[in-house]
């Protein structure tokens, strides 16, 4: 009984890390396209009053 409860405790855990992994490497992919895009507004805003 407790090797069960003990397997699946590993298997939760790797499940944790499995999507922690994949929503690191999500956000990254998002943060990358993000500043792609933001690229040429922000050049844009520059001379401003807004000052980003």
């Amino acid at each position: 009984m407790t090797n069960d409860y003990a397997f699946l405790a590993l298997l939760k855990n790797l499940n944790i890390i499995y999507h922690a992994c994949f929503l690191t490497k999500k956000a990254y992919g998002q943060l990358r396209t993000a500043q792609l895009w933001y690229l040429i507004p922000l050049s844009w805003f520059q001379d401003t009053p807004f000052g980003f």
